[in-house]
């Protein structure tokens, strides 16, 4: 006898699952369509978010306190893999010792030669599997770069058809919210969201790219989110209570499916992993209507499957220890000859007053000594490289859920300069995003850009170091950000107790090809994880 099973009920966070439990639920294949059922394993179900560090169990969320000379180290490799051919160039010892001389003089950076060392080790470490994927990590919490992911013809094949979105009259372009006329929203989530209360669902089959305009107007009205379900509590930074804010009640961010295609399969860790991935964009895009701009879907979904080698690289490190390449979790001081010989020692004869003289002198102490500078370790040792995230491999059955923006900058005579967007995170908790992938596909007659990012770090073994160093103006330890430079120093107190989550500057990168004394280009893809909390940009 036939046994008719029952498909699984179509469910969404906001549609049968509160907003604040999606942890708990996975993405689940039913009959025809992706649902969600309760998750039955103990380990986490999501990737993380710093807007929801609920769901961060099981993940490496927070990074380690990172010693300035370690961001130096990460600066000097950012700005040496954005050289053309540095894979080979790397084994050069005549062009590694140039490069050498360059970071060691450079005069906002204390770069030794130890540390030029490591670089070099590392590098060459790094460049077998650049030339196997054409990407390179960028800073160790999960910014990758490539300049070769994404085809030439490909690229021209977007500017093609992005150009079509431009060719409208002025008065219904639609430029962003306070950057004065200048950054101008091709397709943008925000213009047509979920809005509760008004968006309706179809919940009795699977609607296609072309059936969703047909049905408009059809399907059941999502109801807005209760009170209940918008709360989320945190224990960050020894803090406990709700977070502020964490979801919407109004909107969200509609995203488009996406499903690896059954030509494209799994395959090991020796194998060129950068063109396997074969992504199908199966609904439409939110704000691009399907019919009128059909190949651009055809092209955002082949620069979704260049952006998957990369996203699994990038999430990986959600996962992956910490790589510590300049242990430092202890002070310990040397005697500052200079300060000695320029500022004699108190006398006792010179002062009257007994304590006068030891308060004295024991500043003039405390004057007298400098943290010793932390340096690598003797030995090079590389970093895992296991494959703990394969996004085909883990969800190959369910798919992908990406949210597409296209966007262009416009400078002019007259407003010259983008002065930067301001720092912020991409989406809310409602989104769950748990990574982006940027695209630079077209730049002409500007200056570089940088991408700035600011990372939760982990203070709770800064009370390992003595506080007078730690409140001192050595500079080892980075404070808080402050969207300065790399020579940060402890001028701001932090705190291992502090009622708040701590955050710093990660580091800044070129948004394309960008090298020293050369010029610009675009074509670079980049990904970085939403565990970076804050990103800012600026031309």
């Amino acid at each position: 006898m036939d046994v008719q099973l029952r498909p699984h009920p179509l469910r969404l966070p906001g549609f049968g699952i509160k907003l604040n439990h999606a942890a708990s639920w996975r993405a689940t294949l039913a009959k025809g369509y992706v649902t969600n059922t309760p998750k039955k394993s103990s380990g986490p179900s999501i990737f993380p978010s710093i807007l929801d560090l609920r769901t961060s169990e099981g993940y490496h969320i927070k990074q380690r306190l990172t010693p300035i000379r370690e961001f130096a180290m990460l600066h000097v490799m950012n700005t040496i893999t954005d050289k053309p051919g540095w894979e080979k160039k790397i084994f050069s010892l005549d062009t590694t010792n140039k490069w050498r001389e360059e970071a060691m003089a450079h005069r906002d950076m204390d770069v030794s030669d130890k540390m030029m060392d490591w670089v070099i080790d590392e590098l060459q470490f790094k460049a077998g599997h650049f030339e196997r994927s054409g990407q390179v990590l960028v800073y160790d919490a999960g910014v990758v770069k490539s300049d070769t992911a994404v085809s030439e013809s490909l690229r021209n094949t977007l500017k093609a058809a992005a150009a079509h979105l431009e060719d409208i009259p002025d008065n219904e372009k639609d430029y962003h919210p306070f950057s004065d006329n200048q950054v101008l929203d091709l397709v943008h989530p925000s213009l047509f969201p979920v809005v509760y209360g008004q968006t309706r669902i179809i919940t009795d089959g699977v609607l296609g790219i072309h059936e969703g305009i047909a049905r408009a107007g059809c399907g059941e009205i999502i109801k807005i989110p209760s009170e209940e379900e918008l709360k989320a509590l945190s224990t960050l930074g020894g803090w406990h209570g709700y977070l502020l804010n964490p979801y919407s009640q109004k909107f969200q961010w509609l995203p488009c499916d996406v499903e690896f295609t059954r030509n494209s399969t799994p395959s090991d860790a020796n194998e060129n992993r950068q063109n396997r991935n074969t992504c199908k964009i199966t609904s439409y895009i939110n704000n691009l209507h399907p019919k009128r701009h059909q190949e651009l879907y055809r092209v955002i979904e082949q620069v979704i499957s260049c952006a998957v080698p990369l996203w699994n690289n990038t999430l990986r490190y959600t996962k992956a220890e910490n790589y510590v390449r300049m242990p430092y979790d202890s002070c310990e001081m040397d005697v500052d000859h200079d300060f000695v010989t320029a500022v004699p020692k108190p006398e006792r004869e010179f002062y009257n007053n007994e304590y006068d003289y030891y308060d004295r002198l024991s500043e003039w102490e405390e004057q007298a000594q400098k943290p010793r500078l932390p340096e690598p370790d003797a030995e090079f040792s590389p970093p895992n490289e296991d494959i703990l995230v394969d996004l085909q491999r883990d969800y190959g059955s369910t798919g992908l859920q990406v949210i597409v923006k296209l966007a262009n900058i416009h400078l002019t005579p007259e407003q010259p300069k983008y002065h930067g967007g301001t720092w912020h995170v991409e989406g809310q908790s409602n989104e769950h995003i748990c990574a982006t992938a940027l695209y630079y596909y077209d730049s002409d007659n500007i200056t570089e850009s940088r991408l700035a990012f600011r990372q939760l770090c982990d203070v709770e073994d800064v009370q390992e170091i003595p506080t007078a160093f730690r409140h001192s103006s050595s500079k080892i330890l980075p404070g808080p950000a402050t969207g300065k430079s790399l020579r940060c120093s402890w001028s701001t107190p932090i705190s291992a107790s502090s009622p708040l989550p701590t955050f710093r500057a990660r580091g800044a990168i070129g948004g394309r090809n960008k090298c020293l004394g050369n010029t610009s280009r675009a074509g670079s893809l980049l990904s970085y994880p939403v565990k970076f909390c804050l990103i800012w940009t600026t031309i």
